[in-house]
């Protein structure tokens, strides 16, 4: 989806970003299962609605906070982790069977950690209200045979600015809720799961710090996708990232995942591999997933050398069913976990070891990653039904008519080429940018005391090359070059980062310049590299070396002055109520002239009919009255048939009427 923007000084013309959300979808909804509805205890805004609305952020906590009234509500605690920058609380609840688990690192049980984030999309909805769910049952007594086994984190609100931007023309092609959902990126106009390597929402530092705090050795991420028109209620992915620890990876693909996969199917859920229909090398249609950049919460977990999960309920599949689906995933990721506590126990503990044990050697780093080849499978082909919705546009529902062909799947990557870790990085002269990024992410870091003479490698460029588009405020980097070793003089303040640490191959991601998904990628390293310089040194020894150790201050978790809460934004939708006589067309259709067309605009409760008379002011004068000083903004939402022409039009009597930016949001 483009959003396009009108600025006062700047003409009429076209700015074209990447933002606001990815698809937008809405749905058709079916009665809640019986099951679902018939629930004891303080219920959810989407059981209270027999699952036509999704809960805001403000039921969130009403409905948090009634859990501690119930027989075994002492079994939780709710918190806050942090503000978003609309000044919300970030919920997250902290479940343990007798309370061992419910303070910090120091307290542990001895269980198995696991930690559920939901909702880090607004509009992907179910892994919110399960959650709830989850929560409300625990409270009550139940699924005590998991909590002998497991403490839990859950955050089930992640993503709260986005969550409370309901709205009918937020993903119109998602199979309900009937009243709609919030938006997909946060109040900074940022997409949180491609946040996860440059930190530069609050939400996401808040989620890096509850990582550093409590370790979970289990992630779950849970999401809504659409796609591919298949015959799965719910897709999955372990981390796919390349430099994850490779037992951790393999016992995920093959053994947990696929028990988990065959332990529903019994039950009638049908699960696979997350990924959509795709062109193979050889033009056949096969099956492939994302990518592998640890940008991406589910990928960046398993980084951190611990499992991870992505859940992607399937839109089209009615909310309801979602819902039930994620739960069901849900429990059986955490049943399959309880059984294989001491298992996964052991796997994270050897991961620690491979980096932390002196005198064994460093794993290898991978780069220049891609499909691993692809294998045969079976898949389950599905059929969609369509609905088309007056005003908004047309909703996608799954069907029951599927059937099963056999073609390649590639749902892992690999590295082509590898290095081998140093015993350390040095960063003389890093900005406090890159000092805190370090430190948000939980990374053993030190500061030269004295200066220092020693062999360093240093990364010699012979390309960078600069993303001309945008993405998430930024322009991606790439650089290519060499390893070449020096003596080099390192300064007092230089920073040090040593290698051997539990999170040494996350410290390698984020400094390699060869990774892909770095420091460098996201900008952090561009006032050195139009030096010509790299600013990051492969070292071989760290004896000897003065180092101060650092800690993130109280202030370094504030969001910088370019990442500042998204300006008060009035909304318009726009609708076709008369389609006019067709005058004139441009090159692409988008510069349509009409004669006699009408459109329906809408504020709330509010419409008027509009063919570019006064009416428009008379819409949202009480609107812009009530916000005259907070240099309002203004988002059009057009429907089926508006035309660029049309949005020209109101745009241009919005800037007559003391709009500074107009937006339009659309597919």
């Amino acid at each position: 989806m483009w959003m396009l923007a009108w600025q006062r000084g700047l003409g009429l013309g076209w700015m074209l970003a990447l933002g606001l959300c990815a698809a937008r979808m809405a749905a058709q909804q079916s009665d809640a299962p019986k099951e679902m509805t018939m629930v004891e205890g303080p219920r959810t805004a989407a059981e209270q609605s027999g699952w036509k609305r999704t809960t805001r952020t403000s039921e969130v906590w009403e409905f948090l906070d009634k859990l501690s009234q119930l027989s075994h509500g002492k079994r939780l605690r709710v918190e806050s982790c942090g503000l978003t920058l609309l000044g919300q609380r970030i919920a997250l609840v902290k479940v343990s069977l007798d309370g061992k688990g419910l303070g910090d690192a120091s307290a542990r049980s001895g269980r198995l950690r696991v930690l559920i984030q939901a909702n880090i999309h607004g509009g992907e909805v179910e892994g919110k209200e399960i959650c709830l769910e989850l929560l409300r049952e625990m409270a009550m007594g139940g699924h005590e045979k998991l909590l002998q086994k497991i403490d839990l984190w859950i955050l089930p609100d992640f993503n709260a600015d986005g969550n409370d931007q309901i709205s009918r023309h937020n993903r119109v092609s998602q199979n309900g809720p009937e009243e709609g959902v919030g938006e997909r990126i946060n109040s900074q106009g940022l997409d949180l799961n491609r946040d996860y390597i440059k930190a530069e929402s609050p939400e996401v530092r808040a989620l890096l710090a509850v990582l550093d705090v409590y370790d979970p050795q289990v992630f779950l991420d849970l999401h809504t996708t659409n796609g591919s028109a298949h015959g799965y209620h719910l897709t999955y992915a372990p981390s796919l990232a390349v430099n994850q620890d490779a037992a951790i990876a393999d016992f995920l693909h093959e053994t947990f995942l696929p028990e988990v996969r065959a332990a529903l199917e019994k039950k009638g859920t049908r699960t696979f591999d997350y990924g959509n229909f795709a062109r193979m090398e050889d033009g056949k249609q096969g099956w492939k997933s994302f990518g592998p950049e640890p940008r991406y919460a589910s990928n960046y977990a398993g980084i951190r050398g611990r499992l991870s999960i992505l859940s992607e309920a399937y839109s089209y599949l009615d909310f309801p069913g979602r819902a039930k689906a994620t739960k069901a995933f849900v429990l059986g990721c955490l049943g399959r976990a309880a059984s294989d506590a001491d298992r996964i126990r052991d796997l994270c503990n050897a991961a620690d070891r491979k980096m932390t044990d002196p005198g064994v050697e460093l794993p290898r780093l991978g780069y220049d990653t891609g499909f691993r080849k692809a294998v045969e499978r079976v898949l389950l082909m599905g059929k969609l039904d369509t609905l088309h919705l007056e005003g908004l546009g047309t909703r996608r529902i799954m069907t029951e008519q599927i059937h099963s062909e056999k073609m390649p799947v590639q749902v892992r990557f690999e590295a082509r080429k590898w290095m081998a870790l140093p015993e350390g990085w040095a960063l003389p002269g890093a900005s406090e940018e890159v000092r805190k990024r370090l430190l948000f992410h939980g990374l053993v870091v030190g500061r030269l005391s004295a200066d220092v003479e020693l062999d360093a490698e240093h990364f010699v460029l012979s390309d960078r090359e600069r993303a001309r588009r945008g993405f998430q405020g930024h322009h991606l980097r790439s650089v290519s070059g060499v390893f070449k070793t020096k003596k080099s003089r390192l300064p007092a303040g230089t920073l040090i980062v040593p290698a051997r640490q539990r999170l040494g191959l996350l410290a390698a991601q984020l400094l390699c310049p060869l990774t892909g998904d770095g420091l460098v990628t996201w900008n952090f390293f561009d006032k050195a590299l139009a030096r010509g310089v790299y600013p990051v040194l492969r070292l071989s020894e760290l004896k000897g070396l003065s180092v101060e150790p650092l800690a993130l201050e109280p202030s370094d978790r504030e969001i910088e002055g370019n990442y500042l809460p998204r300006p008060w934004r009035l909304r318009i939708a726009i609708g076709v109520e008369k389609a006019g006589r067709r005058l004139a067309e441009g090159r692409r259709g988008d510069r349509t002239r009409l004669e006699a067309r009408v459109l329906k605009l809408q504020v709330g409760d509010q419409q008027i009919l509009w063919s570019g008379g006064k009416e428009l002011a008379q819409l949202i004068e009480t609107q812009v009255k009530n916000h005259k000083d907070e240099s309002p903004e203004l988002l059009l939402e057009p429907g089926p048939g508006v035309t660029r022409r049309d949005l020209d039009d109101i745009a241009r009597r919005a800037r007559a009427l003391g709009f500074i930016r107009v937006y339009v949001d659309r597919e």
